[in-house]
């Protein structure tokens, strides 16, 4: 078995092809950013739409307003230049046992009740993009009820610079060894679990981690003298979803779900100027909702999964209390169904309205022009 260099970690047999591992590709670590598609531009569908906007009114503010604040970086995610380079040597390979039947839901889908799990405490190391105390306080940003953890911070260090690494120390049954429970995750995870020194924290075990410190890692792949932590629990915030709306995780609830029917119709507020923008998810409304001034109303026919079910997916994330999302957030609010940014280019607008005094008067169908031809995306 290989050893990593300056480490006292052995090497785990790598998961099976098919199942749980992606030959050759190790460090990608979940939570990391994922690239966004660019928004699609405004098409030329404008000119012929255009005389239908009305004059310049004063517009609400944009669904932003309701959200979670952006999840931008500020400065103290730069890593100190002043900070000394230091080197850290790995955990051993835990003992392997069964996870206790009296466990509670750890929230991975695709993992069994009762996977193999850490028999004694483990320190096992995070890679954040924000820094330790944000992190420690905000969570780490991921897309997933899930982190991966590893046993050697220099290997994980050396295969991506920049960003940050947490030391996290995990109690008794709550680090996974994903290969050795034989679990079968989805494709796209493939990569991050493929590391042999890599063990999966769910989000519904993060109770038995401590935060013990956190380093940055310089252009070099070194690692920065430690920030000590106080020991809270580790936190997850939903960050960097395949469906582009910041906030929510990539397990949502899709809509519709219809076996008989491939579309469902429903409404959505867009702005009735073309200057203004719309942020990274549009409400939908079953019935049409009452004239809002500064916004136009445009029946949409949506394709089975391309919306997101927000009150199901609250219902389904509650008991992951160490998941910070803006599901609570939307739900107060009064939302739920929303069309994500992905999905603007596949849902398609049948018909737009313009309001006249407090009725909405029907302007033009505009039959088979997608929702991104009519809404510019504010990023």
């Amino acid at each position: 078995p290989e050893m990593a260099a300056g480490s006292t970690t052995a090497a785990r047999p790598t998961m099976a092809a098919g199942l749980t591992t992606a030959a050759g590709a190790a460090g990608v670590v979940a939570g990391e950013p994922m690239a966004l598609a660019a928004p699609a531009p405004a098409s030329a569908a404008w000119s012929t739409v255009d005389e239908l906007w009305s004059q310049a009114v004063q517009s609400l503010p944009q669904n932003e307003s309701r959200n979670l604040p952006a999840l931008a970086r500020d400065a103290a995610d730069v890593a100190a230049p002043d900070r000394l380079p230091v080197a850290l040597t790995g955990s051993a390979v835990p003992r392997l046992v069964a996870a206790a039947r009296s466990s509670k839901p750890h929230g991975v889908s695709w993992l069994a009740a009762q996977p193999l799990v850490n028999a004694e405490p483990v320190d096992v190391y995070v890679r954040s993009r924000w820094a330790p105390e944000r992190a420690a306080r905000d969570g780490v940003p991921c897309p997933d009820p899930f982190v991966m953890g590893r046993l050697d911070p220099m290997r994980l260090a050396s295969e991506r610079q920049g960003g940050f690494l947490l030391r996290v120390r995990v109690g008794p049954g709550g680090a996974v060894d994903v290969a050795a429970s034989e679990a079968s995750p989805p494709p796209d995870l493939h990569l991050a679990l493929a590391p042999t020194d890599g063990y999966l924290l769910p989000a519904g075990w993060l109770d038995r981690t401590r935060l013990v410190s956190g380093y940055a890692v310089t252009a070099g792949g070194e690692l920065t003298e430690p920030t000590t932590l106080d020991g809270v629990p580790l936190l997850l915030c939903c960050a960097d979803a395949r469906h582009g709306v910041a906030g929510l995780p990539n397990n949502v609830t899709r809509w519709p779900q219809r076996r008989l029917r491939s579309a469902t119709s429903v409404y959505g507020l867009i702005p009735d100027r073309q200057d203004q923008s719309v942020g990274d998810w549009v409400e939908l409304h079953r019935r049409r909702p009452p004239v809002v001034a500064g916004r136009h109303l445009v029946q949409l026919r949506v394709e089975n999964g391309r919306a997101i079910d927000v009150a199901d997916t609250a219902r389904q994330l509650a008991p992951l209390t160490s998941m910070r999302s803006r599901l609570v957030e939307l739900r107060t609010a009064g939302v739920e169904l929303i069309v994500p940014r992905r999905s603007y280019e596949r849902v398609t607008v049948k018909r737009l309205f313009a309001a006249d005094g407090k009725r909405w008067r029907r302007r033009a169908d505009v039959v088979g022009l997608p929702l991104s031809a009519l809404v510019r995306v504010h990023d």
